[in-house]
């Protein structure tokens, strides 16, 4: 059965393009209403905190230059005002996102099913969760706001009522605050003007496409290259310096190793990481939560309904398809370049929604028979819903873990501890999720990743355990906090 909709390119006003907004807006809050409350700090977050709070602006501009400045500053300054305010600016800029991305799916494919299924992926599949919880790695969400942009004025770009140089300098601008925010999409964005090339060859008025018009596909190279400018102007002491070598295969080697996306639903598969899917719980997060669910499901019921009116699909021309490829090149190829690519799942936010490009480009492109309408609600409302309940359960692990690891720092300095430390931890999630380390990268108990917590706080570097005598600190999870049982050596002590 071929998608339908009654929902045309100005569809928002119309009823249905209501319903289609207040499913996706359901969606969102339903998975990611639990990440709401005091964030805590974490890792890196404690270096930048200490700039912040010091320099403001000023002192960050000073010692990182334009090095994610609109992805590293705001959330940091917002959370010393409020740690709170961290997760509602996550949360809003997340939607947006998910907004932005179905129309530009509109855009490209036309219908509503496919850009519905592929948005609510975006919004309630937490592939890329760290990207939500820690703060510092903000800086992936805020950049995919202004490229998503970027591209739905670059292919709607005859319909935007306007003279080219202000189409032009938009764009532009548009592509600057995009690495402004993260120069994961530099690359991205440097190609993405392929798109409206794409857009003018396709339609009627193709023929009418003048040389002028042509030069709006090279604006956002032109932002990306101001942003250069300044990056290498103006570098901080304070900016990461990495080299790497030079692989080819690598530019799409980073899309074959997204096998790591399952990991973020392995904890299902443990009754330790299953304990924490509604942990901490209150009342009105359950109400708010519970809310939610009538209009995502009566929404997406709605917009399931066999006789909406037919719109024809779009978006299986090869020129789609190739601009879709170099928008995969462009993603990757920035890891290949600036350190190489690691399987955090931080990274994968906007890697997975350029994927999701290409697999609706193969949904379209394919000969076989269409989802059914209410084939496509009960596909839509499982994998939604699973999505979301994975969602609240890895930001509970999360939350936890981030918890007893500030605690943690909290209790070195409170009883002045010096000398090596061995950390005993129950429950140890990390031997009941092996993948967890892997997708952030780091592990709460990482001898760094603990020091930096307790420098802010003015206590002293503690080493590591290695074979000798240590300080046992063991989290006892009846008590909720730290104890010191004994200190012993190496050989004695149950722990890692």
């Amino acid at each position: 059965m071929r998608e339908s909709s009654a929902v045309g390119r100005p569809g928002i006003f119309r009823s249905e393009g209501f319903i289609v907004y207040l499913t996706l807006i359901a969606g969102t809050l339903l998975a990611w209403l639990p990440l709401l409350g005091a964030s805590l700090p974490v890792n890196d977050d404690f270096t930048f905190l200490t700039v912040i709070q010091k320099e403001g602006l000023a002192g960050y501009l000073r010692v990182y230059g334009f090095w994610r400045p609109l992805g590293q500053y705001p959330q940091l300054w917002l959370f010393l005002k409020n740690p709170a305010y961290h997760p509602l600016l996550v949360v809003t800029t997340h939607l947006i996102v998910v907004l932005l991305f179905f129309h530009l799916c509109r855009s490209l494919f036309g219908g509503v099913r496919l850009p519905l299924g592929a948005a609510l992926v975006v919004a309630m599949v937490p592939l890329s969760y760290e990207a939500f919880t820690w703060i510092i790695t903000y800086n992936y969400i805020v950049p995919m706001v202004f490229f998503l942009a970027n591209l739905l004025l670059l292919i709607g770009h005859d319909r935007f009522k306007g003279p080219l140089p202000l189409k032009f300098c938009l764009s532009a601008l548009l592509s600057l605050l995009a690495v402004l925010g993260n120069e994961c999409v530099f690359f991205a964005s440097a190609v993405c003007g392929l798109f409206a090339l794409v857009e003018a060859a396709s339609s009627p008025r193709g023929a009418a496409f003048s040389r002028a018009q042509g030069w709006l596909a090279l604006a956002p190279l032109a932002g990306c290259l101001v942003w250069m400018g300044l990056f290498y102007a103006f570098p901080g002491p304070g900016m990461p310096k990495r080299v790497t070598s030079i692989h080819l295969f690598s530019v799409f080697g980073v899309y074959l190793r997204q096998y790591s996306l399952l990991d973020v639903f392995v904890p299902w598969f443990n009754p330790t990481t299953r304990s924490f899917l509604f942990a901490a719980w209150t009342k009105p997060l359950w109400v708010a939560v519970l809310a939610c669910v009538p209009p995502f499901l009566l929404g997406l019921w709605r917009l399931s309904r066999p006789d909406l009116p037919s719109e024809k699909s779009r978006g299986k021309e090869w020129r789609t398809l190739l601009a879709l490829l170099a928008l995969l090149a462009g993603g990757s190829l920035i890891y290949v370049l600036a350190g190489g690519f690691t399987l955090d799942t931080r990274k994968k936010y906007p890697l997975v929604i350029f994927m999701l490009l290409l697999l609706c480009w193969l949904y379209r492109a394919a000969p076989w028979r269409r989802i059914p309408a209410r084939s496509f609600f009960a596909c839509a409302a499982a994998l939604s819903i699973g999505g979301a309940m994975t969602a609240w359960m890895v930001v509970g692990i999360w939350k936890y873990e981030a918890l007893r690891y500030n605690q943690l720092a909290d209790f070195v300095v409170e009883h002045d501890l010096e000398g090596p430390l061995r950390i005993v931890l129950h429950p140890d999630i990390e031997a009941a999720w092996p993948q967890e380390r892997r997708s952030l990268e780091f592990g709460f108990d990482d001898e760094n990743v603990l020091h930096a917590a307790i420098l802010y706080r003015g206590g002293k570097v503690v080493g590591s355990a290695g074979d000798g005598p240590a300080t046992v600190v063991e989290f006892d999870p009846a008590l909720g906090r730290w104890t010191l049982p004994v200190t012993m050596p190496a050989s004695d002590a149950a722990g890692r």
